[in-house]
């Protein structure tokens, strides 16, 4: 009997979806990102995931990033921030677009559609009224 509550207990941790969890840091923040509606309740009644919004950050010569965000939906639109400076603080990497923060890159929960997970998230927000412009993204790396 306690065999078969060992492969029991075996078979239900190999079956569990785990995710390493990695900090946030200037090292990793570079790259692709992907969302989903558990990230960004705006993209919940988007159900292909080819048209969900799509973020890169690309660091510069200068140390500073370029963050470019793709929408497609209602058609494809291209937006993008730069220079964007990184300061980090703590486990947190924060970010700043015309001397003002726009985003954090943080580890924290979120869902995956199968399961609860903890891994950096980055989270981009940038309001210019005055040229109607709206940024917003959040997401994981890819």
């Amino acid at each position: 009997m306690k065999k078969l509550y060992f492969f029991l207990l075996i078979a239900i941790a190999t079956a569990c979806d785990f995710e390493t969890t990695r900090p946030a840091s200037l090292a990793s923040l570079e790259g692709a990102y992907r969302t989903n509606g558990f990230l960004d309740p705006l993209c919940i009644a988007i159900s292909d995931e080819s048209q969900l919004p799509a973020l890169e950050i690309r660091k510069q010569s200068n140390g500073d990033y370029k963050i470019t965000r793709t929408t497609f939906i209602p058609q494809k639109d291209v937006q993008t921030l730069s220079p964007v400076r990184a300061e980090t603080s703590a486990d947190t990497v924060k970010l700043f677009y015309q001397n003002k923060p726009v985003g954090t890159y943080v580890s924290s929960k979120w869902y995956n559609g199968k399961n609860e997970v903890i891994s950096p998230v980055l989270r981009v927000s940038y309001n210019n009224t005055q040229k109607q412009e709206f940024f917003y993204f959040a997401g994981v790396k890819r």
